[in-house]
């Protein structure tokens, strides 16, 4: 985990900046596809009993394919929302999936793996049906038209005590 953990120093700011410069869409749908083909890999390689081989496994899935969704993030998820309920709409949304998604996360795993009989095939079925919605959810999202907001300028609202 260490490994994956300090390539992805580097590695998630690298995607953000090619996100800029090519799409923040395409990096998070190659992120998707890295779930999606490289889930059976995964437990294969943990299970390997190797230490380089799993060293390879959790950089791979932290430094790369955990990289490449998390560092388009940052300008993918904000540009669904007009200016004006912005901070609130991209709170909201990572607040909750976060709390659901990352909450339920190794309670479903645990009961896929005890299902399976100790054999990660129904977890690696879970995370490829995440994979292929997250790769649909790329696709479904707004392409950045909230992004030409001027620069320097307020959006003017009402303050707490004129409502």
């Amino acid at each position: 985990v260490m490994w994956g953990a300090a390539v992805s120093i580097v590695t998630i700011p690298l995607c953000g900046l090619i996100g800029d410069r090519i799409s923040q869409r395409w990096i998070f749908s190659i992120g998707a596809i890295g779930i999606i083909l490289f889930s059976g890999y995964f437990f294969g390689m943990l299970r390997s009993g190797n230490s380089t081989i799993i060293t390879m496994a959790m950089i791979i899935a932290i430094g790369v394919v955990y990289a490449l969704l998390y560092g388009s993030e940052g300008e993918l998820f904000p540009n669904q929302f007009p200016p004006e309920v912005r901070y609130t709409g991209i709170s909201l949304g990572v607040q909750v999936s976060g709390a659901i998604g990352g909450g339920l996360a190794p309670l479903v795993a645990t009961a896929l793996l005890k299902t399976g009989g100790g054999n990660p095939k129904y977890v690696t079925l879970y995370l490829v049906l995440l994979g292929v919605v997250a790769l649909v959810s790329s696709w479904l999202m707004r392409k950045s038209e909230y992004r030409d907001v001027e620069i320097g300028v307020a959006v003017k609202l009402p303050s707490v005590n004129q409502l």
